[in-house]
């Protein structure tokens, strides 16, 4: 009678453990985000929604779009509707990180001296090595799109505006803007000297 009991005791935690949602493990990009959770491409599959509301609070604090995130959830039904509860989220690559910095390339009338731009984390921007074009700010509108606000200066009188750019290439070390298929900036992020 005990055997019959500790037999079926065991297969009823057998029946459980198999019915327990495994772990999925997915890379993607962040496509929209809400407070309790993120949109989903991954591998030029349909979006899925992830619930973060059950992730460790510390990975889900700096969460951006177009942020490359690898996420472990499991998917329950509740009430009839399958949820895919994030158990965690790390960001592998954020274009909004990796693109702060000083971003060069040689002057293109004097090539011992250089030009470009400085992005920083704050959504300021500066030129570097260059009198009558300011840049002001920049906006990453997508992980292809970044916009400038800039100001020309030239003969005693200024001008504010915008200039919009497709990011042809951009792996944190090289960033190549074009306009209108044409390579307008060919900039290497600029190495920070270490001070002694």
């Amino acid at each position: 009678m005990n055997k019959l009991r500790l037999l079926a005791l065991w297969c009823v935690a057998a029946f459980a453990a198999g019915c327990a949602p495994q772990p999925v493990t997915v890379t993607g990009t962040v496509c929209d985000a809400t407070a309790n959770g993120l949109m989903l491409v991954a591998d030029g599959a349909e979006p899925i929604f992830i619930s973060t509301m059950y992730a460790d609070s510390a990975t889900t604090d700096g969460i951006l779009l177009y942020d490359s995130v690898m996420v472990t959830y499991v998917e329950q039904r509740s009430v009839g509707v399958s949820v895919r509860k994030a158990r965690s989220l790390d960001v592998i690559f954020s274009p909004y990180t990796a693109i702060v910095g000083r971003w060069v390339e040689p002057n293109t009338i004097d090539t011992e001296r250089m030009q470009g731009i400085e992005i920083n984390a704050d959504g300021t921007a500066a030129s570097i090595g260059m009198a009558t074009l300011r840049f002001k700010s920049w906006d990453m509108t997508s992980p292809q799109t970044i916009v400038f606000g800039l100001e020309s200066i030239g003969n005693g009188a200024s001008a504010d505006f915008t200039d919009t750019f497709r990011i042809e290439t951009f792996d944190g070390k090289n960033l190549i803007l074009s306009q209108n298929g044409n390579i307008i900036w060919n900039l290497h992020k600029e190495k920070t000297k270490s001070r002694k």
